[in-house]
């Protein structure tokens, strides 16, 4: 077999992962030049002694392939300290939808690579649809490793490239007793949080079929049951192509399913994973939504006022400029620094860092907490969410608390020319607080907005959030009105 065009294979290179279609984009020759390209870094770059690579995957059944040509390329470049983060389903596979190597979701490689690996590998495509699969590159201080660097590994390794791409290989996949070991130290401290709660809980948990049907699912049934939860699982067997809805946590209309069970066993709320379980979505008792950056919001208001990890850390929190005000006003009500950031979760890793800030987040739904390198971890989000829960009556009683500000969703402006757009924005504003973290952004007592441009297409993206409906509109109005030559559509 032959590889195709680079050019093709380079669209698979994104700002922060690598991402495409399996066997059209992300093919056999991708595999094997990609992998064989990071082997031969690594086994330039570290001393194999004292170094160790680990990956884990979500549920797509392509990652089967990726995984085996993983260890044999990486093996074949002279790289063999590989440690393979496989745990079985807890409640097994969906026919036809079997997993070679089980399951590891990216929350919990996150904290299986933290301190003892030089490389770590979280193979998914995330909230993506079932035909995509993705690699997330992380190195040892837990920063992600840029794909435009791995790219040009890639491109190096293309060139060199001479002959036929071998097909038929076989790996040997052995336990590594260093992640059992790392997996029963995150249970225990996550046990040791969820303890402190004083409130036993009901809730439904939605797996998506995906990545947190392992480990995730192991922890609610063997700890938080325990301890007296009660907890009723959907979707919670391992099928890869997602059939009862997208493993996409992010979007209302997926929890139809979590809203029902809700409601019918009156439960206090409700969670979905996405697909590599980076991201957790939360729905209350009285079936609404809750939006990423409130709970961002309630997470910032908890650890800032607790101890337990503030120990070494800064009290910041850094968010992206899409996200409510009512993330600042939480921060500087307990006397912590609040950071607005360029969106994009890469940035929000990197800020936490440099900031040495005890958490951050964005609009989109990634929770990072500088404990833990300022990666993400699900489960610590949620320990955090029941917190904040016991100082209100239900969930949807705090929910209530948080969401005091107008702030609909964000609205999508086709546009002639996206500089001119922004630049007469920024004009209209000239007299309040106008910055350029990312687009144009503007900050004022009652009231913030955001108007950034899509790096693809014609389109403007305006967030706007106020004190009141009314000042909401007067704002949104006077925006529309000095755009309005330059509109072709809006959503």
């Amino acid at each position: 077999m032959k590889p195709q065009s680079l050019a093709l294979y380079k669209t698979a290179f994104w700002s922060y992962d690598i991402r495409a279609i399996a066997h059209d984009v992300i093919d056999q020759s991708f595999a094997y030049i990609f992998w064989l390209a990071i082997g031969r870094y690594a086994k330039e770059q570290y001393d194999e002694k004292n170094s160790k690579i680990v990956i884990g995957w979500d549920t797509r059944i392509a990652n089967n392939d990726l995984i085996t040509y993983f260890i044999a390329w990486m093996e074949a470049a002279g790289y063999y300290n590989i440690h393979v983060a496989s745990f079985d389903p807890q409640s097994g596979y969906m026919p036809g939808k079997e997993l070679t190597y089980g399951v590891c979701s990216s929350s919990a490689l996150y904290y299986l690579g933290r301190g003892d690996f030089d490389l770590w590998f979280a193979v998914s495509a995330s909230h993506n649809p079932s035909e995509y699969v993705g690699i997330k590159t992380i190195n040892k201080e837990g920063a992600f490793v840029a794909p435009s660097f791995l790219q040009e590994l890639f491109e190096r390794e293309y060139h060199n490239f001479q002959g036929e791409i071998p097909l038929d290989v076989t790996v040997e996949v052995n336990e590594s007793p260093l992640l059992v070991q790392k997996i029963e130290q995150m249970n225990q401290l996550l046990d040791a949080r969820f303890k402190t709660l004083t409130k036993h809980s009901s809730f439904v948990v939605d797996y998506s079929n995906a990545a947190g049907v392992s480990l995730e699912k192991d922890f609610f049934m063997e700890y938080l049951s325990s301890h007296g939860h009660t907890i009723h699982h959907l979707n919670d067997e391992a099928d890869g192509s997602f059939p009862h809805h997208p493993a996409d946590s992010s979007k209302a209309k997926y929890y139809t399913q979590v809203k029902e069970t809700i409601a019918k066993h009156q439960l206090d709320f409700g969670i979905m994973f996405d697909g590599d379980v980076d991201r957790i979505g939360v729905m209350t008792n009285k079936g609404r939504f809750m939006q990423w950056d409130i709970t961002l919001a309630i997470i910032a208001n908890q650890i800032l006022g607790s101890h337990d990890a503030l120990d070494g850390m800064d009290k910041k929190v850094i968010y992206d400029v899409m996200c409510t005000r009512m993330i600042a006003e939480k921060t500087h009500a307990l006397w912590g620094k609040a950071i607005v950031n360029r969106m994009g979760r890469m940035y929000i890793n990197e800020a936490i860092i440099k900031h040495n800030a005890v958490f951050g987040g964005e609009i989109s739904g990634h929770y990072m907490f500088g404990e833990f390198g300022g990666m993400e971890f699900v489960l610590l989000a949620l320990y955090y969410i029941m917190k904040e829960a016991e100082n209100h009556q239900s969930f949807d009683a705090m929910l209530d608390a948080y969401e005091t500000y107008h702030k609909p969703e964000i609205t999508n402006v086709k546009v002639h020319d996206k500089e001119l757009v922004l630049d007469k924005i920024a004009d209209l504003f000239a007299d309040e607080d106008v910055k350029r973290i990312d687009g144009v952004n503007v900050f004022w007592k009652d009231f913030f907005v955001t108007v950034r441009k899509s790096n693809t297409e014609p389109v403007v993206r305006i967030v706007a959030e106020a004190d009141t409906i009314e000042r909401y509109n007067q704002i949104f109005e006077k925006m529309m009105n000095v755009i309005a030559d330059d509109i072709i559509d809006r959503e």
